[in-house]
C-alpha cells in the first residue's frame, strides 16, 4: 500500500472534535491532543531552532500539545519508538498542510520533523507573498497639540519631553505596515498577544490579524499619553509650596523625582522607534500599563496643584478616569488573591480609612496603601531568590535586598532596559506622592479633597496592579 493510503486508514484510527485530536492507546487510552494553533507553531518554531535530535523533538511536541491525560515529560520519554512515531503522525494527520509535506515513504522521526518544518517554512513564504501584495497599510493619524512652555525650567523640560512622546508614539503608528510585521519569526511574537486567537487553518492568515491589534493598541496608548501630556504642562508648580507649605526642600526634591520619571517614560517610548515590532517580543501590557502610570501621575499632579481653579476637562479624560478606577477595582482583587489572600486585608483597611469621617483619614488612607505597596513588593520579589539571582552588594543594605533590587529581580525577565528604569521611577514617584500626603496631613488647615484622595488612590491600585502584571506576565 503507498503511503497517501496507509495515511487514510490511519486517519481513522483518530478524530477531531472540540479542537483536539484523540488517538486511541492501549496503555493511556484515549490521548486528546491540541490542534495546531499559532502559539503551537510559535513553540514548534523555537524548537526547531534549537536542533535537538528528532527523536526528542517529537516528544516535546507530543508533551506540548497533549491536553489529556497528563503525563510527565520523562514517562513521554520512555515511550517506545513505535508509540512515539504513531501519535505524532496521527497528529500531524489531522492537518492536510502538514500531511503533504511528508517526502519519505517511511513513518521516522526525521520525517516528521521535516515534514512539520517544511510546513512551517511554507506558511511563512505564503505570508510573506499574502502581505507583499499590499500596497496601502492602514494608518493611524493624531494630531500633535502644540504645547505652550511655561515660564519655568521644570515645566519648560517637560513639555519638551510631551511633545517628544507624541512625536514617537505618532510615528510608531504611522510607521506600522503589514510587510513589515512578517519580516518577525513567530517565535520572536510573545504568546500573550497570541493567546485570544482560536485554533486556525491558516496561520499566516491568522498572523496578519495581528496587526489590527497592535494599531489598537498604540492607538489607545497615544490617546492615553496625550491626555497626560496635556495634563501635566498645564501645572502650575507653584501652588504646591504655597497651598501645601512643604518645606522648599521636599519641593525640590519632588519635582526632581518627577522630571525623571517624565524622562524615563519618554526613554521607553523612544526605544521602540528604532524597530516598531519589538513590542510583539513583549506581552500587550508591556506598552499599555506605562501609559497608564503616566496618565494617573500626571492626573493626581493636576488635582493637587489646580486644586482652586475650575477645570474644564473633557469627557475623554473623565471616561479614561472611571475606566481605571473601575479596571483596578476588578482586577486588582483577583490578583492579591492569587498573589497573597492576606493582602485583600490591607486593601480593604485602606478603602475603610478613606471612607471614614477620620479627620485624619487621608493621613491613614496613605499610610495603609504604602504598606500594602510594601507587602507586594516583598511578595514578588522573596529575600532567598533575590540573592539566588543577583549576589551584587550594591543590591543590599544591610545583607537585605534594597528597593532597587526587588524591582529588578520582578522586571528581571524583560529584558529591557528603559522598561526596568521606568518601573523604578514610577515606583520612586508614587511614594513620593504618598510621602506628600503624610506629611501634608500633619498640618489640620490643609485637609486633602476627595478628587484628591480617589486619585491617589488610582494611582497606588495602579502601580500594585502593574507591579503584579509584569511579574506574571514575564514568566
Amino acid at each position: 500500500m503507498g503511503k497517501q493510503g496507509s495515511r487514510r486508514n490511519n486517519s481513522r484510527l483518530f478524530g477531531t472534535r472540540d479542537n483536539a485530536v484523540r488517538v486511541r492507546t492501549y496503555r493511556y487510552g484515549t490521548l486528546r491532543l491540541r490542534i495546531l494553533t499559532v502559539g503551537d507553531a510559535v513553540f514548534i518554531e523555537e524548537a526547531l531552532k534549537q536542533d535537538v535530535a528528532a527523536r526528542e523533538f517529537v516528544i516535546n511536541l507530543i508533551h506540548h500539545q497533549l491536553i489529556t491525560p497528563e503525563i510527565p515529560l520523562t514517562e513521554i520519554r520512555e515511550w517506545k519508538d513505535k508509540l512515539l512515531i504513531r501519535v505524532a503522525t496521527l497528529w500531524t494527520a489531522h492537518k492536510d498542510t502538514i500531511n503533504r509535506h511528508y517526502e519519505s515513504e517511511k513513518d521516522s522521526f526525521d520525517t516528521i520533523r521535516n515534514a512539520i518544518k517544511s510546513y512551517l517554512t511554507e506558511h511563512n513564504e505564503k505570508m510573506l507573498n499574502m502581505l507583499s501584495s499590499i500596497t496601502e497599510p492602514p494608518r493611524l493619524n493624531f494630531d500633535i497639540p502644540e504645547l505652550k512652555l511655561i515660564d519655568s525650567a521644570f515645566i519648560a523640560q517637560i513639555s519638551i519631553y510631551a511633545e517628544q512622546n507624541q512625536n514617537t508614539i505618532n510615528s510608531l503608528i504611522q510607521s506600522l505596515d503589514t510587510f513589515g510585521l512578517a519580516k518577525y519569526q513567530l517565535n520572536e511574537i510573545s504568546n500573550a498577544w497570541l493567546q485570544n486567537i482560536n485554533p486556525i487553518e491558516d496561520i499566516a492568515a491568522s498572523i496578519t490579524g495581528i496587526l489590527p491589534t497592535i494599531q489598537s493598541q498604540l492607538g489607545e496608548i497615544a490617546a492615553i499619553a496625550k491626555l497626560a501630556d496635556t495634563t501635566i504642562v498645564t501645572i502650575d508648580w507653584s501652588r504646591f509650596h504655597d497651598r501645601l507649605a512643604i518645606p522648599l526642600e521636599t519641593s525640590e526634591t519632588l519635582k526632581s523625582i518627577l522630571l525623571n520619571f517624565s524622562e524615563s517614560y519618554t526613554s521607553l517610548i523612544d526605544s521602540f522607534e528604532d524597530n516598531q515590532f519589538a513590542i510583539l517580543n513583549y506581552p500587550p501590557e508591556f506598552t499599555r500599563l506605562p501609559t497608564i502610570e503616566y496618565f494617573t501621575s500626571a492626573d493626581l499632579l493636576e488635582s493637587i496643584a489646580n486644586e482652586d481653579e475650575i477645570l474644564i476637562e473633557t469627557e475623554d479624560k473623565q471616561q479614561l478616569r472611571q475606566k481605571l478606577a473601575s479596571e483596578n477595582e476588578d482586577s486588582l482583587r483577583n490578583q492579591l488573591t492569587s498573589l497573597n489572600a492576606g493582602l485583600i486585608q490591607l486593601w480593604e483597611g485602606a478603602v475603610s480609612a478613606l471612607n471614614s469621617n477620620n479627620p485624619d483619614r487621608a493621613r491613614h488612607f496613605a499610610t495603609s496603601l504604602r504598606e500594602l505597596l510594601t507587602h507586594v513588593m516583598h511578595q514578588l520579589s522573596p529575600d532567598d531568590e533575590i540573592k539566588k539571582w543577583n549576589p551584587d552588594p550594591k543590591l543590599y543594605d544591610k545583607h537585605r535586598p534594597t528597593r532597587r533590587a526587588r524591582l529588578l529581580f520582578i522586571c528581571r525577565n524583560i529584558n529591557h532596559g528603559p522598561f526596568s528604569d521606568f518601573v523604578e521611577k514610577d515606583v520612586e514617584a508614587v511614594l513620593a506622592f504618598v510621602q506628600l500626603f503624610q506629611q501634608g496631613t500633619h498640618a489640620i488647615h490643609i485637609p486633602y479633597t476627595e478628587d484628591q484622595l480617589l486619585a491617589l488612590k488610582t494611582k497606588m491600585e495602579g502601580v500594585i496592579r502593574f507591579l503584579i502584571s509584569v511579574a506574571h506576565q514575564m514568566r
